[in-house]
């Protein structure tokens, strides 16, 4: 991954450092040295040091990062190192040299002896010790950020192609079903047929735009429902019988994982005998926060063959959207399944 250089946050810790650095070394003076001719001078002499090195170095990192991108982290570290301390002494002698001319000209001779020298490359050590140390600091947490930002979008990216994948799972399995149906009614009855091929083409035209919602309104979710019930009443007649009673307020204030409720009732009708003198109740309603999906149990003698994939796709979405769990429960002669309504907040993540 490669890092942006945050310049502000750089130069901003170059100036906090050099500050805290400058009184830190200036108490230590005053403690252990008492009183100290030309204090002020020395204190200032630290702070521009300290600062111009963290610029120095600032500068070594985006040059480095502009020509020297290929070569392998260690190397860069190393030249970036070595650049800074050499280049950081460079400016420490000549500012001496040019306040030794112009204000002590006898200090020119102490800058040119081995012990003047040896104060220069220690004193430039030091510094840029202290600047790379505190530089990395800001560097490894930029990198850090980053690195988490990231795997957040790896995670969202990753949240939206299963839900996409689970989702089309979903839809040609329900489209090869309902053109079979659709060619069957055609055969025996064109008005029939016309009437059904509306609620499908309505019912597709729900789906293609909602194709990339990861969540629906409830009232969006309700309107799917509306269209492929009435597919499945000019298949059944009398024999399936629908019910919704979902307030207004659950219906436009909650959302759910889009194509949650179609599934259901796909379920509920073919794994149970419809006929007109014992007809399937299915029944929608909202009660404390959750949706129910409830409906009698008429099973079939021979049940009808399943992979299960409807409501399996179904509790990993709900999973995978929400972290909810989906209840489904099995009591008597009923059948229950169990969502819960997402807040108002989540419908437009």
């Amino acid at each position: 991954m490669n890092s942006r250089i945050p310049t502000r946050k750089l130069v901003l810790n170059s100036l906090l450092t050099a500050i805290t650095s400058t009184g830190l070394i200036g108490f230590l003076l005053i403690v252990n040295a008492g009183t100290i001719p030309n204090l002020f001078r020395v204190l200032l002499d630290v702070i521009l040091s300290m600062f111009i090195s963290g610029m120095i170095h600032i500068l070594i990192l985006k040059y480095v990062g502009q020509h020297y991108s290929r070569w392998p982290r260690y190397q860069r570290v190393l030249l970036i190192s070595i650049s800074t301390f050499i280049l950081t002494l460079v400016y420490n002698v000549l500012l001496e040299l040019i306040l030794a001319a112009l204000i002590n000209p006898a200090k020119l001779t102490h800058l040119n002896s081995s012990k003047g020298m040896s104060e220069q490359l220690i004193g430039a050590a030091l510094i840029s010790i202290v600047i790379l140390v505190s530089h990395n600091q800001v560097l490894l947490r930029q990198r850090r950020l980053e690195t988490e930002l990231e795997l957040s979008e790896i995670r969202a990216a990753n949240v939206e192609a299963t839900n996409l994948l689970l989702q089309q799972q979903i839809q040609p399995h329900f489209l090869f079903n309902a053109l079979n149906i659709l060619n069957s009614l055609y055969k025996r009855d064109y008005q029939t047929g016309h009437k059904y091929m509306l609620h499908l083409a309505g019912f597709l035209r729900s789906s293609i735009s909602s194709t990339r919602q990861k969540l629906l309104t409830v009232a969006d979710e309700i309107k799917i429902c509306n269209d492929y019930i009435a597919m499945q009443k000019i298949r059944f007649n009398d024999a399936l019988q629908f019910s919704i009673k979902v307030d207004d307020s659950a219906q436009l204030d909650g959302c759910i994982p889009s194509f949650s409720l179609q599934p259901l009732l796909e379920n509920a009708i073919k794994h149970n005998e419809l006929t007109s003198e014992n007809p399937l109740h299915i029944e929608l309603y909202a009660d404390n926060g959750y949706l129910f999906v409830t409906n009698n149990l008429l099973e079939k003698q021979t049940p009808a063959a399943s992979t299960g994939q409807g409501l399996s796709n179904l509790i990993k979405r709900y999973r995978l959207l929400s972290g909810d769990e989906v209840v489904v429960e099995k009591s008597g002669q009923n059948f229950s399944v169990r969502l819960k309504i997402l807040p108002n907040e989540h419908c437009n993540n």
